[in-house]
């Protein structure tokens, strides 16, 4: 007997039975919210390896079982019929292996797994027991593990790191003698020692012999023409080297001069570019003193709110720089605009604090300042006691009382006036000059 449609026979006995999900009949509900809920049985769904098993046994029965029926349905028939019969049976018995590994495929994926391509049996290495390391392959043999409770650390001695070992002549086992090659310690030259002619370059030495010859004839003999020629020289000199600190200085100085002269206009163009330059190299110091002359000149020319503005600057700089040279002088200027303009008891209380400054940094020339302007108040108040007394204590210092001060303070800024710039080599090598410098006969 012959089959014509043998393959969807055998696909319709080989296909695995999938499993089934069973509702169970609803129990009766005690409440209403309850009765909703519908319990369903959970999937049966069984090992991959066990379904694949399963499956090959259903092949080779269903295969043996059809060999069987077309051996015995066949027997006594022509050799050919039953050679076109088995090779149906092999053709659906590979379209039944294709199916089932399909059918394997469908069981094992789900809706949240991805399909895999094929099927790779999964296989696990041999776990491998790790081995121990000897202590002795990770510590060289040299050095021992440290001590767990130690407390103290073995501090070696150090080695200058200029050390090298000695050096060997060629075949020779023994050092050879070479100079020793130790650092020379430098030797102690002493604290506050200057440098004047090393550090000082040759200009500066010509410039530090001018300033001292022009403070002295400026501010001791009061040579105003012979002054105001050797800052001219001195200026010439800043502005070829471009020194702009050495320029506001000898600006202020010059303008000094010519206030003394007169010449109160031009002092006043002087001191304004000394305070400029000051400005443009942020000196503060300088930019005081410039302020400061600039006051005298308007005092001068009767501008006595511009000059106590300018006063009242120069005050602030003063008090922030710790100058007390030029606070003191402050206070002895801004006296002289209140005096002026009839406000005696505040010009008293800023001369009186004047001379209290020029005590206090040994000022000869501050204090006969502050001696003369009170004297000059108590007359114009009328009070001739203490007007002689004042005028007594300014004679008490001498007609040159900068001069003193010059030779007493030569390495500070009372009596050295580069110290108004910087307490350097300069300033220093000033000082020098000033020692060297001989009293007005």
């Amino acid at each position: 007997m012959e089959y014509p449609n043998l393959a969807a026979e055998l696909r319709l006995r080989a296909v695995a039975t999938r499993g089934v999900v069973e509702k169970w009949p609803p129990r009766r509900a005690k409440t209403a919210q309850e009765s909703r809920k519908i319990m369903t049985k959970p999937r049966v769904i069984k090992s991959v390896e066990a379904q694949l098993k399963l499956h090959r046994e259903e092949e080779i029965s269903s295969v043996q079982e059809i060999e069987l029926r077309s051996r015995m349905q066949t027997a006594g028939k022509p050799e050919k019929s039953l050679t076109k019969s088995r090779s149906q049976i092999l053709k659906s018995s590979s379209n039944l292996v294709i199916e089932n590994n399909n059918a394997a495929t469908m069981l094992v994926s789900s809706a949240s797994t991805p399909a895999l391509n094929s099927m790779r049996p999964f296989t696990t290495a041999p776990m491998v027991e790790p081995t121990a390391t000897p202590l002795q392959q990770l510590f060289p043999i040299s050095c021992k593990p440290r001590a767990r409770f130690a407390r103290r650390q073995i501090h070696l001695p150090t080695v200058n790191p200029r050390w090298q070992p000695p050096k060997v002549g060629f075949g020779l086992d023994l050092p050879l003698n070479y100079e020793d090659e130790r650092e020379q310690e430098p030797q102690d030259q002493g604290e506050g020692c200057f440098l004047t002619e090393i550090d000082v370059p040759t200009h500066y030495i010509f410039i530090a012999e001018k300033l001292a010859l022009a403070s002295y004839q400026l501010y001791v003999i009061g040579d105003l023409t012979s002054a105001y020629s050797t800052l001219q020289l001195v200026l010439r000199q800043a502005l070829s080297i471009k020194d702009i600190a050495l320029q506001s200085l000898v600006y202020h100085h010059l303008g000094t001069a010519k206030k003394e002269m007169g010449d109160f206009t031009t002092s006043i163009e002087l001191q304004t570019q000394c305070v400029r330059l000051a400005e443009s190299i942020l000196h503060s110091k300088l930019q005081g003193r410039g302020l400061k002359g600039l006051g005298v000149a308007f005092v001068c020319t009767e501008q006595y709110s511009r000059a106590f503005d300018c006063h009242v600057k120069c005050l602030r700089i003063a008090q922030t720089e710790r100058d007390f040279d030029l606070e003191g002088r402050s206070h002895a200027n801004l006296g002289n605009v209140c005096s002026a303009q009839g406000q005696m008891d505040r010009s008293i209380a800023s001369h009186l604090k004047d001379l209290e400054l020029a005590v206090m940094i040994d000022s000869h020339s501050g204090q006969a300042r502050a001696h003369h302007n009170l004297a000059l108040i108590y007359k114009k108040i009328n009070n001739p006691t203490k007007q002689n007394y004042h005028e007594s204590m300014c004679a008490h210092f001498g007609t040159q009382p900068y001069l003193r001060d010059m030779h007493h303070h030569a390495n500070d800024i009372v009596g050295n006036i580069y110290y108004q710039i910087d307490s350097n080599a300069v300033a220093k090598k000033l000082g020098d000059f000033l020692l060297t410098l001989p009293p007005k006969k």
